[in-house]
């Protein structure tokens, strides 16, 4: 590097952030800009943003940044962003958009995904992708399009995501890298290139997707007028999944380490020990090269429910202390907390939340609580699947800021895990990740674990409520298996009877 810092975008499902990191890894703390917007959301699942909308945004904010930082914008040698999986913009021959940025969480293509589970063998699949056939995943959201929205879908000449779509607009270039294609479900992760069997089940063409590469920088070339004048010869990136830039970031690379992440969604990531492992039942397999694989499972509902509660019951401003004294499931309600829909480990698709064992006498923090366990419950799942095809973490590390900057999440997914949880003190873990990524192929560092991240106080879990948990998580079980039930159209025994036989 002849300049001394990285610039990094990091382009969430409802914010973005800007900063600055130096070439040790270490961000500058009056350099970073923070914006957020809000995704649109309907009843029948659909939850999209508009991709010009949103580059339009990214730019503006760019702007403002760069003038707020001054004379340090000159300084600033590489670009590097990073962004959520799972998510398709379809784009025609003019580089503008033809459809929505079809976001991770919207789920309107679940009937697609049941034919194509119907038409293609899941385990090779999922063998082969790391990924499920299920609306979360970029093959039925693409189906559902073209078979909802013909003419357009026919005007569709490249299908990319966010990141991408950024590159085109600034560069007039488009790659994908191993990173972001890995969570799309197109991509064979055993030979590097896009699926086959995949792509014929939804009629795509190899032409019609971006060409794949590892993170290297492109070719300087065209720029468009949209590009920020002190970011023209700086070398730009291709964008890289926002979920594997939070494992580097936080510092959950070595054997035995996970990633325990809360923001909207939820998620805990391993590095496997041998990078030929594949992903188990439930478990999803993404990439954060060609030669580091995360294994892991995520749930769509995270601390978006927190935000959703804390708007729908207006709870007090102590609410959190009162949590932290009460004892779990004390309230006795089971939850379901699918406001987003479900993911893993079980994927079914779709889903409804569900609760039982609702009356009068229940408070807005009883109510509040039980939804939170729920979700920490849905993590233990998860958490009880990487044991067995992995083994035990011997350290976890929590990272996102619903779990870092609430003591309340924190100590419940500790108590459902039953594992110390130690809080990463990096404020921006998967910023910070992707200024590592760029640093090691700059050629600054020779390995992103070469700097360690700054980690914080450790959670320990409450033993006394081992049972508790226990039992609440048999009861999630079973009201999982009526709601199914009920989903497929499968007799049951009454719910109050079955219900109580479950350990109530």
């Amino acid at each position: 590097m002849t300049r001394e810092f990285v610039l990094t975008m990091d382009v969430g499902t409802s914010g973005l952030k800007l900063m600055l990191f130096d070439q040790q890894g270490k961000s500058l703390h009056r350099a970073m800009k923070r914006v957020s917007y809000t995704p649109i959301t309907a009843p029948d699942g659909t939850c999209i943003l508009d991709p010009d909308n949103l580059f339009n945004i990214l730019i503006k904010s760019l702007d403002e940044f760069l003038a707020q930082v001054g004379p340090l914008a000159r300084q600033i040698e590489a670009v590097g962003l990073c962004t959520f999986w799972h998510s398709i913009i379809g784009v025609g021959r003019n580089k503008r958009p033809v459809t929505p940025l079809l976001l991770w969480a919207d789920s309107r293509s679940s009937g697609e995904a049941a034919e194509l589970r119907a038409r293609m063998e899941q385990k090779a699949y999922t063998v082969r992708t790391g990924c499920y056939l299920h609306s979360s995943y970029v093959p039925a959201k693409i189906l559902w399009f073209c078979r909802h929205y013909p003419e357009e879908g026919l005007r569709v000449q490249t299908w990319m995501g966010f990141g991408e779509y950024v590159t085109l607009k600034l560069l007039g270039q488009v790659r994908c890298t191993y990173s972001m294609a890995s969570g799309t479900g197109l991509l064979n992760q055993w030979n590097l290139q896009w699926d086959e069997e995949a792509l014929n089940a939804i009629g795509l063409r190899h032409s019609q997707l971006p060409p794949l590469s590892d993170l290297v920088p492109f070719e300087p070339r065209w720029v468009s007028p949209h590009m920020p004048p002190p970011l023209r010869d700086a070398l730009w990136f291709p964008a890289v999944g926002d979920g594997a830039c939070s494992n580097v970031g936080c510092g959950a690379l070595r054997k035995g380490s996970a990633a325990l992440m809360l923001g909207t969604s939820a998620a805990l990531r391993t590095l496997p020990p041998d990078p030929r492992t594949k992903a188990g039942s439930g478990l999803w397999r993404y990439l954060i090269d060609s030669n580091r694989p995360l294994i892991g499972g995520a749930q769509s509902n995270g601390g978006v429910v927190g935000e959703w509660l804390k708007k729908v019951l207006r709870l007090p401003e102590d609410w959190e202390e009162a949590l932290l004294k009460a004892p779990p499931f004390f309230h006795r309600l089971t939850v379901l907390p699918f406001l987003l829909g479900e993911r893993g480990p079980e994927w079914r698709d779709p889903l409804p939340g569900a609760v039982i064992g609702l009356s009068l006498s229940h408070s807005p923090l009883e109510i509040t609580q039980a939804w939170m366990e729920a979700v920490c419950l849905r993590m233990k799942l998860i958490g009880d699947l990487i044991v067995d095809r992995i083994g035990k973490p011997e350290e976890v590390i929590g990272t996102g800021r619903a779990l870092t900057q609430s003591r309340v999440w924190g100590q419940m997914m500790a108590d459902a895990l039953g594992l110390p949880i130690t809080l990463s003190r990096e404020p921006e873990a998967s910023s910070r990740g992707v200024a590592l990524l760029l640093l090691e192929r700059l050629g600054v560092i020779r390995n992103i674990s070469e700097l360690p991240a700054r980690l914080g106080r450790v959670i320990e879990p409450r033993l006394k409520y081992r049972e508790a948990y226990d039992e609440a998580l048999r009861r999630l079980r079973f009201l999982y298996r009526l709601v199914e039930n009920h989903q497929t159209g499968k007799k049951e025994e009454t719910v109050a009877g079955s219900f109580e036989k479950s350990g109530r």
